[in-house]
């Protein structure tokens, strides 16, 4: 049997290994109406050629490679009937049109986003156009997707103890967000075409550690699972 055929046959419960022999047994039922598809931060203004990012010299062409995988990750969900819930980054100005709500790791890494980008009810800070529809919507202004929102308590109402994983930066939001949701005992799953960050050391050392976590699988070896 193939690693995808083995993926395939046994979620629940795969056996994952992780360098050197060592392993880690995660195992956990795979419910579609008992489990959620997080849409993180793939927003206009980091994503589109015409956002704040590019504008600031960010190289928008490559990180965009993978947003058709995204998007049929989103319609396979929705097809599935799993709720889509969109995370997305709002920064909210000051009377000097400043981010009031700005943490101090954002307003290093990228400081064009204390002046500019992520205003609330912006195109900027809308969804791309691709992955334009979703169930619930959530404003955060830190890297987790759980800091500060009531995305816990709107889960639990919804009874689902799995999710799905999509989005950017992989090595920072998507990936605190994910270790959130785990520290919350849900069972976790990062889609590995559809999460997207600049450097590709981080995006393995990313699903390395997902996959300590949870699950960390490609798109079709997701498709082969649940269907």
């Amino acid at each position: 049997m193939t690693k995808k055929e083995n993926l395939a046959a046994e979620l629940p419960g795969t056996r994952l290994k992780y360098e050197k022999g060592k392993y880690f047994n995660v195992s956990f039922n795979f419910v579609p109406n008992k489990t959620a598809l997080l849409v993180i931060d793939l927003q206009n203004d980091f994503l589109h050629d015409k956002g704040v990012h590019a504008k600031n010299g960010v190289d928008v062409k490559s990180l965009r490679q993978k947003i058709p995988a995204c998007v049929k990750l989103t319609n396979l969900c929705r097809e599935l009937k799993m709720p889509i819930i969109h995370i997305r980054y709002v920064l909210h100005p000051d009377k000097t049109g400043k981010a009031a709500d700005i943490g101090p790791f954002a307003a290093g890494a990228r400081p064009w986003l204390v002046h500019e980008g992520l205003r609330p009810v912006t195109w900027g800070a809308a969804m791309l156009d691709e992955l334009e529809g979703c169930d619930y919507d959530f404003e955060k202004n830190r890297a987790s997707g759980f800091y500060g929102t009531s995305l816990e308590t709107l889960l639990r109402n919804l009874n689902v103890d799995t999710l799905i994983f999509s989005g950017f930066a992989t090595n920072l939001c998507v990936e605190n967000t994910f270790r959130d949701a785990w520290m919350r005992d849900f069972a976790v799953i990062g889609i590995k075409d559809a999460m997207i960050t600049h450097d590709p050391f981080l995006q393995e050392a990313s699903e390395k550690n997902m996959d300590i976590m949870g699950h960390c699988l490609s798109l079709d070896e997701f498709i082969s699972a649940v269907r």
